[in-house]
């Protein structure tokens, strides 16, 4: 994930831990998947003048993972309730990274 200011004192190295990591411009529809039961995602508001650079539209997200690799990109936004849960499993099975 690149280095970018997500608010005056925060930055997208800020929100990197022993977590997954949702970044998103548009939170609300993501925030109900990142509650499910599984590792735990955080979620982070990304400001709309990065989504060129993230490659995302208003309603995308970047998931990225504890070593701050991006994971998995949704340019659109989720194409159903199930995706964020479904790319967590497959980064997060033995063997995948």
């Amino acid at each position: 994930m690149p280095h970018l200011w997500l608010g005056p004192d925060r930055s997208t190295l800020d929100t990197v831990g022993e977590w997954f990591t949702l970044v998103t411009p548009d939170p609300a529809p993501w925030e109900r998947q990142a509650t499910a039961p599984g590792p735990p995602v955080h979620v982070e508001p990304l400001p709309e003048e990065h989504l060129d650079l993230c490659g995302l539209g208003p309603h995308g997200a970047l998931l990225v993972r504890p070593d701050g690799h991006i994971a998995a990109r949704w340019p659109d936004g989720p194409p159903d309730d199930r995706v964020l849960r479904q790319a967590l499993s497959a980064v997060n099975r033995p063997g995948s990274g």
